[in-house]
C-alpha cells in the first residue's frame, strides 16, 4: 500500500537525486519496470540491480531500501507527467479535445525515455490522494487538474444538451484505455508505433468531435 503520509514527508529528500546521470536514470527505469510488474512487497532491490546493470553499493548510495526508491519514483512520476503536460498543452486554445489530445500525446512523450512511467502511474498513483499529488506538483502548478479542463475551455464549441462533465469523463476514460492497450505489453515486438497510436487516438478525437461539437 502506498504510505501516503510518508510521501509527503520524504519528497525534500530527493532533491540531491541527479537525474541526468546515466546510471541514475537506468535506476529509473529499472525501478519503473520492476515495480510495473511487481506489488511493492514482491519487488526487491536484487530486481532493481539486476535489470539496471548496477552493483547494490551504488544503489544503496542513493536510497536507503526498496521503498524508497519507490517513494521517489511516485515523486518522478508526478513531477515527469506533469511537467510534460503543462508545457505541451496550448492555453490559448478553447478547444477541450484539442487540450485532451495534448494530454496524450505528452503522456507518449515521457514514455520514449521511461517506456514503463505509464504502467507505474496507471498500477500505483490511482492509490494516492489528491494532497499528495498537489504538493508534488505545487512547484509546478497549482490545481493542474482544475485547470486542464476547465482554463480558458470555450463551452460554446460544445452542443447545448450535452453534459460536459460526463463528455470529459468519456474521452479520458476512453483515452486511458487506449494508452493502457499501448502499454501493457511493454516489451512486445508487435507493439504499434508512436505514428500508429497517435493516428488511432485521432480517429476517437474525430469521433468525439462529430459526437459532441456543434
Amino acid at each position: 500500500m502506498v504510505r501516503d503520509k510518508e510521501l509527503q514527508m520524504n519528497n525534500i529528500n530527493f532533491k540531491h537525486i541527479d537525474t541526468e546521470n546515466e546510471k541514475v536514470k537506468r535506476i529509473i527505469k529499472a525501478g519503473f519496470e520492476v515495480y510495473s510488474r511487481n506489488e511493492i512487497d514482491k519487488a526487491s532491490t536484487n530486481m532493481i540491480v539486476k535489470r539496471a546493470g548496477i552493483s547494490r553499493g551504488l544503489l544503496y548510495h542513493y536510497f536507503k531500501d526498496k521503498q524508497e526508491v519507490f517513494d521517489f519514483l511516485v515523486y518522478y512520476s508526478i513531477k515527469v507527467i506533469i511537467h510534460d503536460i503543462k508545457n505541451s498543452i496550448d492555453w490559448n486554445d478553447g478547444d477541450i479535445i484539442n487540450r485532451e489530445r495534448e494530454i496524450s500525446l505528452s503522456i507518449l512523450h515521457a514514455t520514449k525515455e521511461y517506456p514503463y512511467i505509464f504502467e507505474f502511474y496507471q498500477k500505483h498513483l490511482l492509490k494516492l490522494s489528491n494532497a499528495t499529488i498537489t504538493k508534488y506538483a505545487d512547484d509546478i502548478s497549482q490545481d493542474i487538474s482544475k485547470k486542464l479542463y476547465n482554463q480558458g475551455i470555450d463551452k460554446n464549441m460544445i452542443k447545448d444538451d450535452v453534459d460536459i462533465d460526463k463528455m470529459i469523463a468519456i474521452i479520458r476514460y476512453t483515452v486511458i484505455g487506449l494508452l493502457t492497450d499501448r502499454f501493457r505489453d511493454t516489451q512486445s515486438s508487435t507493439l504499434d508505433t508512436d505514428q500508429d497510436i497517435e493516428h488511432h487516438l485521432n480517429e476517437y478525437f474525430q469521433f468525439f468531435r462529430d459526437l459532441f461539437y456543434k
